[in-house]
């Protein structure tokens, strides 16, 4: 670690050991779990009926049918089969201009990807460089933890946000290109739909600009000093508005929606957002 504050604090890593957030569990949760199959299998959840055959396991045979019709059929349950999500974590110098960033993002993804695994679904992490995937269940879990934290200092390294199509994705990142808003558009406009998690400033929406300014670039670390004014201004807003869309089209390709977290969110109000955002019924 970087700096003396705890990478994940005991109350981050008391709510994952309690296997849910509040308010609710990651059971109640749409967004996490398995995933209803066409075909039958061997989950609790009933599907339907058919008429038995030579050969089919009479352990399936509905006895009370049998004892009103003399008919035999076999009860059929849904297949309920594992979906791997990814969760791909910014490890840019954008992402760490600040340490309040990189502490937020690697919080979100260790409490979704412990939520993930504790629900029973793969999940495959990567982070900057690093890459790996991790088994369902308590042991994958705990891994998972740990190597988010063996990750946290490796070099800065250009995002990289491809990954398979119809896999669940969910991308932790300010979305900042080195070359600007085109580079940015362009370059997540190659990747399949995920769900955006957005790292921002918590003054972004309304910046306090007033006499002279100086701004340092995140990646080379260039500063230039301005004078804002009144055009400035709208080009600035101009570009959120802009930045925003471009988000929202990738979040509408996965069926998703943007979700935003501001730098400095302390460890409960984070946890809470994280439930809000994910885990509350009905949540998209």
């Amino acid at each position: 670690m970087s700096d003396r504050e705890p990478l994940f604090p005991d109350e981050l890593l008391a709510a994952l050991r309690r296997g849910e957030l509040p308010p609710q569990s990651a059971s109640d949760a749409r967004f996490f779990g398995r995933h209803r199959a066409a075909v039958p299998g061997d989950s609790p959840e009933f599907q339907d009926f058919r008429a038995y055959r030579p050969g089919d396991d009479l352990r399936r045979v509905d006895w009370n049918i049998y004892r009103r019709s003399g008919k035999l059929f076999l009860r059929r349950f849904r297949a309920l089969p594992e979906k791997r999500h990814w969760l791909i974590l910014d490890n840019s110098a954008s992402m760490r201009c600040r340490p309040e960033r990189l502490r937020t993002a690697w919080r979100i993804a260790a409490l979704l990807g412990g939520a993930l695994l504790d629900s029973g679904d793969p999940v495959t992490l990567r982070a900057g460089n690093f890459a790996r995937n991790f088994p369902a269940g308590n042991a994958g879990a705990a891994e998972f933890i740990t190597a988010l934290e063996r990750c946290f200092d490796a070099p800065p390294v250009a995002p990289r946000f491809d990954h398979p199509a119809g896999d669940g994705c969910c991308i932790i990142s300010d979305f900042l290109h080195p070359e600007g808003l085109a580079a940015a558009e362009k370059l997540l406009s190659l990747v399949p739909g995920f769900t955006p998690i957005r790292i921002r400033e918590p003054d972004e929406e309304s910046p306090e600009l007033a006499g002279e300014v100086r701004i340092v670039d995140a990646e080379s670390r260039a500063g230039v000093v301005i004078r804002p004014d009144r055009e400035l201004l709208r080009r600035y807003r101009d570009n959120l508005v802009r930045f925003k869309a471009m988000l929202k089209r990738s979040a509408d390709r996965a069926g998703s929606r943007v979700r935003e977290f501001d730098a400095d969110l302390e460890v409960s109000a984070l946890i809470r957002r994280v439930a809000e955002e994910f885990f509350v019924e009905g949540s998209r």
